[in-house]
């Protein structure tokens, strides 16, 4: 009896003109080195502005990272069938151009084609909004996306504040790996293994956010400085908040307070 050959694992990769194009390039890095899934790769003309600003990276650095590269014009390629299997796509960045064209089925490029493939076969498309704040055009297409079975992923950093190119690559470890989670499943035993990856070099995490200034666990703080650092705390906002309503209160009558 002869045995069939199981089909290769693809995912599919699209970088878009939305801040945050980190997350592409790391989602690609971390499928490398894991390996066992054929990527394919595409990056609008917005997205390399967004990898050589943010990252000062050009397409001789960030092609070698997947095993295939698609023109976004190129909209006669294998990942534009549904025919051509694969076990999802990741849009990451997502920008709010890219998610209208997907959440109206515009496929006016091979990115929202893909996209559109995806969906119609009932494999896992995730996209990783970068916009904030939303307008209503935004959320009704997130809605959109939603319901048509997408996953609408906005993945958060440590803090606001930008920290060096060292700490930057480590922080986006841990939303690379979860994405690795979300994108069909064959790609959850990656991301597993993307977990344990991620835990091994947790320690070195730790002390590259700690030289970025970053702060610790207030949870960790808690435990080992006790209440005698937490309740000074708390008096001190009381009495702020006292001296404000005393100062807010306009009637004549006296606030008084046990």
């Amino acid at each position: 009896m002869e045995t069939r050959a199981a089909a290769p694992r693809r995912l599919i990769v699209a970088i878009t003109g939305a801040t945050g194009a980190i997350y592409g390039v790391r989602l690609l890095q971390t499928l490398r080195k894991l390996g066992g899934v054929e990527s394919h790769l595409l990056i609008s003309s917005a997205g390399w502005l967004n990898v050589q600003h943010e990252l000062k990276l050009g397409k001789q650095d960030v092609h070698p990272l997947a095993d295939v590269v698609h023109s976004v014009r190129d909209v006669g390629a294998s990942i534009a069938s549904g025919s051509f299997a694969t076990d999802g796509m990741v849009v990451a960045p997502c920008s709010m151009k890219t998610l209208a064209s997907v959440a109206h089925g515009l496929s006016d490029n091979l990115i929202a084609r893909a996209a559109d493939v995806t969906l119609k076969e009932r494999r896992r498309l995730v996209l990783l909004v970068r916009e904030t704040p939303f307008n209503l055009a935004h959320l009704r297409n997130m809605t959109a996306v939603t319901e048509m079975g997408g996953v609408i992923f906005r993945p958060c950093l440590l803090s606001t504040t930008s920290p060096p190119p060292s700490t930057r690559w480590s922080i986006t470890r841990s939303p690379a790996c979860s994405i690795c989670s979300r994108s069909g499943p064959p790609c959850r035993l990656l991301g597993r293994d993307c977990a344990a990856l991620t835990s091994n070099s947790r320690q070195a995490s730790r002390t590259d956010r700690r030289q970025a200034g970053f702060p610790g666990s207030p949870r960790r703080a808690c435990r080992s400085d006790g209440p005698q650092r937490l309740l000074p705390m708390i008096a001190n906002d009381w009495k702020t908040i006292k001296s404000r309503l005393s100062r807010l209160s306009n009637n004549g009558a006296a606030l008084y307070w046990q």
